[in-house]
């Protein structure tokens, strides 16, 4: 609008309020003196003549009224609408923004301030189309962390480099998952040093612990079932790495009263296994029922064994997402592995589950990401997605 049109304006509605104003006007500001003194007390000289046009305080349109039918108005030194924008170029635009922090900032914090000049700042950036040539941290508005070195910090501050990474993502604290998310989300992770990490990088660094622990000489199942946590975690690692297999093992079959898949099934017959679905075995707290399992998981029995098949919980998404989260967390995996893994971690009840009742496995890794916070395919995804494919694990 220009400044011809907005006087105009101003000229009908200071006819419009003649009525209501000419008497208050009268008894106040008696000489322009007076009306001139009143103005610049309240600060009206820093504002536009179009800012008493649409004022709800009845005295500034009162004064201002009174100014224009005297002409005092046209003396008064206002600050025009033209004279009030402060940004004629971008380039003064974005100095202002970035010495107020404005890049800092998501825009919709500016668009919904409270702060005048920071709205007037946004509007003009908008109105000029500046606005998308102006680097906001938009998508992470809410979290102090905006750099790898303030994540960094954080962790350390708080003693997460002293726990173990799963301890974080699973615990009950949003804070802590948030950390643990955002850190995900920008690959900062493989950068922290968390406590217990991966202890055995290579083939070789984990043959050698298990020799030297003498777990050579030892049952494997007392090593996948026993509660020492260390070496469960070796031997999880050399299932999800496929260095078991090669691993030799001299007493595999000691200790065992199942030498033969007639004994181990005659066994589950008399104790009413084939009543019972595989996770409740996997899962039981009985030791012997537990045993059992994973015997005939171990020597590939299981699929030959008539267990119930799983219903239930199993067809709900979040408790089968839950539930496979779980099993990354336990076996240190980046992500879900294929079904031959699965497997080899006496797993099949999980990878039917994913088949039967959630579109395959590309379907449900994809369900995974989103479920982790996670909106992003990695390549270690997509490579897990195309062995399902070739491998035909992936099939209904």
């Amino acid at each position: 609008m220009t400044d011809t049109q907005l006087e105009g304006l101003l000229d009908t509605y200071v006819e419009e309020s003649d009525v209501e104003t000419n008497q208050e006007s009268k008894n106040s500001w008696e000489t322009e003196e007076e009306w001139v003194e009143h103005g610049i007390e309240n600060g009206y000289n820093g504002r536009s003549p179009s800012s008493f046009y649409k004022s709800e305080n009845k005295k500034e349109r009162s004064w201002f009224g009174r100014g224009k039918r005297t002409g005092w108005a046209s003396n008064f030194k206002f600050t025009r609408k033209n004279q009030a924008c402060k940004w004629k170029t971008k380039e003064e635009w974005a100095k202002h923004g970035l010495e107020n922090g404005f890049n800092e900032r998501n825009p919709s914090s500016l668009l919904n301030s409270d702060d005048k000049k920071e709205k007037q700042w946004y509007s003009r950036g908008n109105t000029m189309r500046w606005l998308k040539e102006f680097e906001f941290e938009r998508n992470w508005q809410l979290t102090p962390w905006q750099n790898f070195d303030d994540w960094q910090q954080y962790g350390i501050e708080n003693g997460y480099d002293e726990r173990n990474s799963y301890s974080i993502l699973d615990s009950e604290n949003e804070v802590e998952q948030s950390w643990y998310r955002r850190g995900n989300r920008m690959k900062w992770l493989k950068d922290f040093e968390f406590s217990q990490s991966v202890l055995w990088k290579t083939e070789e660094e984990w043959n050698q612990y298990g020799l030297e622990q003498k777990f050579n000489e030892t049952n494997p199942d007392t090593l996948s079932k026993g509660e020492d946590k260390l070496k469960k975690r070796w031997y999880k690692r050399g299932v999800y790495k496929e260095w078991l297999k090669d691993f030799d093992f001299r007493k595999k079959n000691e200790d065992t009263p199942w030498q033969n898949f007639e004994e181990w099934e005659h066994h589950g017959r008399e104790q009413g296994y084939e009543e019972r679905s595989p996770i409740s075995l996997i899962k039981s707290e009985d030791s012997n029922e537990k045993s059992w399992y994973q015997r005939g998981a171990y020597k590939k029995w299981t699929k030959d064994f008539p267990f119930t098949k799983i219903v239930g919980k199993w067809q709900e998404l979040d408790y089968t997402l839950g539930y496979a989260l779980q099993i990354i967390n336990e076996n240190e995996l980046e992500n879900l592995p294929t079904a031959q893994v699965l497997k080899e971690l006496n797993q099949q009840i999980l990878t039917y589950a994913i088949c039967k009742y959630h579109g395959g496995f590309p379907v449900f890794r994809d369900q995974l990401r989103k479920y982790m916070g996670n909106t992003i395919e990695t390549d270690s995804d997509k490579l897990e997605s195309l062995l399902d494919k070739y491998t035909g694990d992936n099939e209904k």
